[in-house]
């Protein structure tokens, strides 16, 4: 993407013929030319219109999106829609802005309300709390435009291409907030997009954030210490995490474990489906006498995973998750194989055509590649000969064993993308990484995923368990990255990653 490495110009003529090639060597030459090199010639014309048309897809999409970006510093007054949960930082509220058109398209911004701004302060309500911009809602804004820049130092955070792939096309300075009611926006033309926010996909994933916000609010409530943390390792929101937290998990090369990735969605998928299973065998088994099990379940599982995929914000490694568990779902349900990598490939073919702005972004190179490294890992234990007798000393060893070979490959593997990406390694994280993906991916986490389950059936018993991962919490940190701090000192720093 946006890169000129073709020497030769893609056109349509071009395209053409080499369609035409890749045509006669599947159908028409299969009698003329032998196989092996009928089988070259159908491999490199199939390899030569993929990188044909995906690099004329790629650089489509990515002259759109550069055609609404904004390049001047001016003061501008605009009508936003509010649908995305805002972050909360010490300086400022960081939220993203749906900016109006009257013609029914929208241009995402990204606004930033000063904490300590004088004219916010004087936005109160009820003289005890700052007015903020709410969800679900339409407001008139006035503030200044911020385009988007990079910065010339190698290894610096590039700001302007988190945006790009993002889709942010500037950031806006909030300086006046007035809200407006749906008469007064008929009245300005926007008409057709309100009308467009009342189907049931816009309703659905407003609500979705709806909850995301009241959950926020409700750990934020709870008398724990780490609430920044339990909520961060929940649902991706990092708005209550204190800055020293962080920067221990990036310190120890465990910032991983902030991104919701697959095993968080599994998780959540397996606990729901669990209990429908464990309900339908004990009040009503004869379902299963209609349906297969695995038939039955496929479906809840599949939305089990696409609304915790919403409830984060379909983020690059859920995303995968998600378009993994839909092809495997239907292959089961079309009796069909697919081999492991193969699947890999195409969830990330699929997530590239849906979109091809991932290709720029870390998320996607390391959580692939990790993805990959697990799959040879697995590959190798299944060409292993099976062991009829195994006593649990025997699997808690060969567990151990896979996890410390786990962790190690998966460290040499993405070394050279994180040195690419961040110009700096922990060279401590497959140390750190052997106790803290057990102790937080197998106990931390199902537990704060089932204390937010609860929240939306018991509030009493779901602080209950956020105060028990709270306990947990602490057993971790003080027990092992405290000691780990003093071998900490080999580490490789380069330009720091803000």
């Amino acid at each position: 993407m946006g890169k000129s490495f073709l020497s030769v110009q893609l056109s349509g003529t071009a395209v053409l013929i080499i369609a035409l090639l890749w045509y006669l060597c599947c159908h028409k030459l299969k009698f003329i030319l032998n196989t092996p090199l009928r089988s070259l010639l159908i491999a490199g014309s199939s390899l030569l219109l993929g990188l044909f048309l995906g690099h004329a897809y790629a650089n489509l999409q990515l002259a759109e999106r550069l055609s609404k970006r904004e390049h001047e510093v001016s003061e501008k007054e605009i009508v936003v829609y509010i649908k995305e949960l805002n972050k909360l930082g010490d300086q400022n509220i960081q939220q993203a802005l749906h900016v109006l058109n009257p013609d029914g398209n929208t241009v995402k911004w990204m606004g930033f309300l000063p904490v300590s701004d004088p004219v916010t302060s004087s936005l109160v309500n009820d003289e005890t709390k700052q007015q903020t911009l709410e969800l679900g809602r339409y407001y008139l804004l006035q503030g200044q435009i911020r385009p988007n820049h990079s910065y010339a130092t190698p290894g610096a955070f590039d700001a302007e291409k988190w945006a790009l792939q993002q889709n942010v096309m500037a950031g806006f300075r909030i300086k006046h907030i007035q809200e407006l009611q749906p008469q007064q926006l008929y009245a300005l033309g926007y008409g057709k997009y309100l009308r467009q926010q009342q189907n049931l996909g816009q309703r659905f994933l407003l609500w979705v954030e709806q909850q995301r916000l009241a959950l926020r609010e409700f750990v934020a409530r709870q008398p724990v210490q780490q609430k920044g943390l339990l909520l961060a390792l929940l649902s991706g929101d990092e708005s209550l995490l204190d800055q020293a937290t962080e920067q221990q998990f990036q310190r120890f090369g465990m910032s991983h474990l902030l991104a919701i990735s697959g095993p968080h969605v599994l998780i959540f998928a397996f606990i729901i489906c669990g209990s429908l299973q464990y309900l339908i065998s004990r009040y009503t088994p004869q379902i299963y006498l209609k349906w297969p099990r695995q038939y039955f379940l496929s479906l809840p599982f599949l939305l089990c995973v696409l609304l915790y995929c919403a409830f984060v914000g379909f983020e690059i490694p859920v995303l995968r998750t998600l378009l993994i568990c839909v092809i495997v779902t239907f292959t089961l349900l079309l009796r069909q194989s697919v081999q492991p990598l193969k699947l890999l490939i195409l969830s990330a073919a699929l997530l590239l055509l849906f979109d091809p702005f991932s290709i720029l972004s870390a998320a996607f190179w390391l959580s692939y590649g990790a993805c990959f490294v697990l799959l040879r890992i697995y590959q190798t234990i299944q060409q292993q000969p099976n062991q009829t007798i195994q006593t649990a000393l025997q699997r808690l060893y060969f567990a151990m064993k896979v996890l410390v070979e786990s962790q190690w490959k998966i460290f040499l593997a993405l070394f050279p993308l994180m040195m690419l990406f961040f110009k700096q390694v922990a060279w401590i994280t497959p140390l750190s990484n052997l106790v803290a993906i057990p102790w937080i991916g197998l106990l931390i986490v199902p537990v704060d995923i089932l204390a937010a389950l609860l929240f939306f059936i018991s509030e009493p018993l779901s602080s209950l368990l956020f105060q028990l991962n709270d306990i947990f919490i602490p057993l971790y940190t003080t027990n092992f990255t405290e000691p780990l701090s003093y071998q900490a000192s080999v580490f490789l720093k380069l330009p720091e990653f803000p």
